[in-house]
């Protein structure tokens, strides 16, 4: 039976994970030197070489690890089958919060909150 406690500290480790999915989005968060990435997910049906050996020597270099999966849990991983192209990676976003903790969080005073969907 799993500890509650590594449940919950993995939990808060994704809660503020952010997945970028798509080649040239994901190529570019790799060139970013700035971005904590977590992780690069690639479908094993990926052909090797052009945007996605750019896309490995980026990840390679920046000692990201590589996780190839089949079509089907990459589809789960970036949750934009359609979109993703084979290709997401996992960004950590350190200031990531919920909306329940920031709205409990927020300072006295004025404060505004633009939500938006879609």
């Amino acid at each position: 039976m799993p500890d509650s406690a590594d449940y919950t500290s993995r939990k808060a480790f994704f809660d503020r994970v952010l997945t970028v999915y798509g080649r040239k989005p994901v190529l570019e968060a790799l060139r970013d030197g700035s971005l904590d990435c977590h992780a690069l997910h690639l479908a094993d049906s990926n052909r090797p070489g052009g945007i996605i050996a750019e896309i490995t020597h980026c990840a390679e270099t920046r000692g990201i690890p590589l996780h190839y999966h089949a079509r089907k849990a990459l589809s789960r991983i970036s949750k934009n089958s359609r979109q993703d192209q084979g290709v997401a990676l996992d960004v950590l976003c350190p200031s990531f919060q919920s909306v329940d903790d920031y709205l409990a969080n927020i300072p006295p005073g004025r404060q505004r909150l633009l939500a938006l969907d879609g």
